[in-house]
């Protein structure tokens, strides 16, 4: 059994949509003015949740498989979020806030969590992750930060934290059960690290204001 709902809204006051088709549950919430949705869902009992505040902020969603829960909440203007799953079980959590501030995420396996949190103006991430039980968490507020991640493999773990303005963040991991920890307070700090294998280790920790 398939289901495939696909939807696009522009919304000029509060709106909530509850929509229960078989085993799917999708829930939408759009507030304010000129904000975009576009969601494709296909598979079983997978559960979509978005709350968005402000002008001009756009979702785009593209949800293939099952028992997957995406939840994202933005605020601001002028913000992007695209994600794009596919497999099972994945549990994917985004909050952006601010102005001008984009997120472009990919996952393909099962069981993969990720956790986005951005607030400021200016900022990007971009990520994707690859295969089982891997963990992803990026954290950034300031202005004009750049983190692009990407991990293939499975029990991999990637955790980065970045406060000020104008860090740059980089990781590319491959393999299984490596981890990658960063954390960066100030300005200007870049941060590029690339691992293959098993069972690799990087913990970097840059400065202060």
């Amino acid at each position: 059994m398939s289901f495939t709902p696909s939807c696009k809204a522009y919304l000029l006051s509060t709106t909530t949509v509850l929509l229960i088709t078989g085993l799917l549950f999708l829930l939408l919430t759009k507030s304010v003015i000129a904000n975009e949705l576009t969601i494709n869902q296909t598979g079983f009992t997978n559960t979509f949740y978005t709350a968005q505040f402000g002008e001009f902020n756009s979702v785009t969603v593209d949800q293939t498989g099952s028992r997957n829960d995406i939840s994202i909440q933005q605020q601001g203007e002028n913000n992007e979020i695209t994600v794009s799953t596919n497999g099972s079980l994945q549990a994917i959590a985004i909050y952006q806030s601010g102005d001008f501030n984009e997120m472009r995420m990919t996952a393909d396996g099962d069981s993969n969590q990720i956790a986005f949190q951005q607030a400021g103006f200016g900022n990007v991430i971009g990520a994707e992750t690859v295969g089982f039980y891997n963990s992803l968490t990026v954290s950034q507020s300031g202005a004009n930060h750049h983190a692009i991640v990407r991990q293939i493999g499975n029990g991999n773990v990637i955790d980065a934290v970045q406060y000020g303005y104008r860090h740059n963040f980089n990781v590319n991991q491959l393999g299984d059960n490596n981890q990658v920890n960063v954390n960066q307070t100030g300005s200007n700090q870049t941060i590029t690290a690339s691992q293959a294998g098993q069972d690799n280790l990087a913990r970097v920790i840059q400065g202060a204001l």
